[in-house]
């Protein structure tokens, strides 16, 4: 039960991540802050602890994302929920 209670590991981010990175490997806006990060997720172990430089250009990354998709409002639907269908094969957005 302890350790159920102590797992840090974020399910959404590590099924969605893939999928960012190979959106975000596409983009011709490079620079050398930008291949840094992307190399830190690439290495990241999902877990979302205090030191976790990892965890913490995820969020950053997840909260410009989550607020481009609220500012063209995409039918209501969060980053987090439209980046998990983004898994399942369909289109997403019309969900």
């Amino acid at each position: 039960m302890m350790t159920m209670a102590m797992d840090t590991v974020d399910l959404q981010a590590r099924e969605s991540l893939g999928d960012m990175i190979t959106v975000a490997s596409q983009s011709k806006l490079r620079s050398e802050h930008f291949e840094k990060g992307l190399a830190i997720l690439k290495e990241w172990d999902f877990r979302f602890d205090r030191s976790s430089v990892g965890a913490s250009v995820y969020y950053v990354w997840e909260v410009m994302i989550d607020s481009y998709l609220h500012e063209t409002a995409v039918k209501g639907l969060n980053a987090r929920r439209t980046f998990a269908y983004a898994n399942q094969g369909e289109h997403f957005f019309n969900r």
